[in-house]
């Protein structure tokens, strides 16, 4: 599947857009800035109600608007995407993970994104990686394109107490 006009790939739109903060909706007042406008769109926002269609306003790396069909009142330079019979929603948060060493070999974490992922849990097992600050800090310098939370497995702890066997 490709979208139109810009021949990105469903899986790298929704990346982007996943993986940004939303700001606050934009009333009326026109909002002037180059960004992309995402227009006729189903928009499952997350909060337990029905989908609807809406349009999406992305300055840089930010949401800066998301409001029902043609509410968004935006100016400058702006590039239009319509993404007719496509939803889009929030990113999906997977607390049961095993992608520890994943997310470090590929960052893109194209499997994860693909499927909506936007956060990871991991460790949440037996093993985790440790020395935490150790892990956390490879996850900081190579910036995967998911957030990444951990947690300390029960069996990792024992080895840390007990010493291996």
């Amino acid at each position: 599947m490709r979208f139109r006009r810009t021949g990105w790939s469903s899986a790298a739109l929704i990346a982007l857009i996943l993986s940004i903060s939303v700001g606050p909706p934009v009333g009326a007042e026109a909002q002037e800035s180059a960004g992309i406008l995402i227009r006729d769109v189903l928009i499952v926002d997350g909060t337990g109600t029905l989908p609807y269609p809406g349009e999406v306003f992305i300055v840089g790396d930010e949401i800066a608007a998301v409001g029902p069909a043609g509410t968004l009142d935006v100016t400058g330079d702006v590039h239009i995407e319509t993404l007719s019979g496509l939803m889009l929603a929030p990113g999906f948060i997977d607390i049961h993970n095993h992608s520890d060493s994943g997310v470090l070999n590929q960052p893109a974490a194209e499997a994860l994104i693909s499927q909506g992922e936007t956060t990871i849990i991991v460790g949440p097992d037996g093993g985790s990686a440790w020395p935490i600050a150790d892990y956390l800090g490879r996850i900081e310098s190579t910036r995967p394109a998911v957030n990444v939370g951990t947690l300390v497995g029960h069996g990792t702890i024992r080895r840390a107490v007990m010493g291996d066997d």
